[in-house]
């Protein structure tokens, strides 16, 4: 552990943790003995893995545990910050020559609160800004126990504030975000949840193995077709019997059209024409010319 130039920020060995196991079995030690205080948030209390893991982000972001545990919220999972403690952070960090600044300017829907702030580096001053129609077109405004309504002017300061700090200098809240900020998304928070569980589970879930269709077998002739067949030929015989038609027809079976489908269609469908008409019919059906 050691300090910056500035004595203003504590940084911890961040492989500290994970390698060392000294330190490991320490904090567990000290996080067994944490998570029974009654001073400490509901949300930190008889969790031994939670506590541990509070302890070790809390050092690596200057602060006491206790510190820590006190000014943050878990919310969907997610830890948040107090605006006050993402506020103190930045003012004592260095970054800034001074501490942060507010302005306000406006009424009713466009009140507006302007953050600012001058960078020790350059010199440069840093501005974020946030209005009540912000708000209302956020929809934190008309959340279930909102407190906007109610502390319109605070709420503008600590939105404004950890804007300017999330643009300007991120790495003093180490990507968490403001315990506010949490509590006015709640709503996005959950369908995000719910989206990525339904993605989880679609991923994991084994899919059914589809079925192998069977293949069909061919239909069994049925018995009443099996009558039209054998009326089908008596009645083509009776054709072929006639001395008119049967050379066609013999010329037509020599050339080996065989489909009773197609020559019980042609009868059926010129019953009572001429004879030469029928053989014309069932000769165009082999694609050969009319020698009648």
């Amino acid at each position: 552990m050691e300090e910056n130039q500035n004595n203003k920020l504590i940084v911890v060995n961040e492989d500290a943790w994970f390698l060392d196991t000294a330190i490991f079995e320490q904090t567990q030690r000290a996080a067994q003995m944490m998570m029974s205080a009654k001073m400490l948030p509901i949300h930190y209390r008889d969790d031994l893995a939670s506590c541990a893991i509070a302890m070790h982000q809390s050092l690596r972001m200057g602060l006491q545990p206790l510190e820590f545990m006190q000014q943050t919220y878990v919310v969907s999972g997610k830890v948040g910050l107090n605006s006050a403690l993402c506020i103190a952070l930045a003012n004592r960090s260095g970054i800034f020559k001074d501490v942060l600044q507010y302005e306000f300017s406006g009424k009713g829907d466009a009140l507006t609160c302007t953050a600012q702030a001058v960078t020790s580096a350059t010199g440069i001053t840093c501005e974020s800004t946030c209005s009540v129609q912000d708000a209302k077109d956020m929809g934190w405004w008309g959340r279930n126990g909102s407190p906007w309504p109610k502390q319109t002017k605070q709420m503008l300061r600590y939105r404004s504030a950890t804007r300017l700090i999330k643009t300007y200098c991120p790495e003093v809240l180490m990507g968490l975000d403001s315990a506010e900020e949490l509590k006015d998304s709640r709503s996005e928070i959950l369908a995000e949840e719910k989206n990525i569980t339904e993605e989880v589970n679609a991923a994991t879930t084994p899919k059914a193995a589809t079925p192998k269709k069977k293949a069909k077998k061919p239909p069994e002739p049925e018995v009443h077709e099996q009558v039209e067949l054998h009326q089908d030929v008596a009645r083509l015989q009776a054709l072929c019997n006639d001395p008119k038609n049967k050379p066609a027809f013999d010329d037509l079976f020599a050339r080996g059209e065989t489909d009773h489908h197609e020559i019980r269609y042609t009868i059926e469908n010129n019953v009572g024409t001429e004879a030469a008409k029928i053989v014309k019919h069932l000769m165009e059906l082999k694609h050969e010319p009319d020698k009648t």
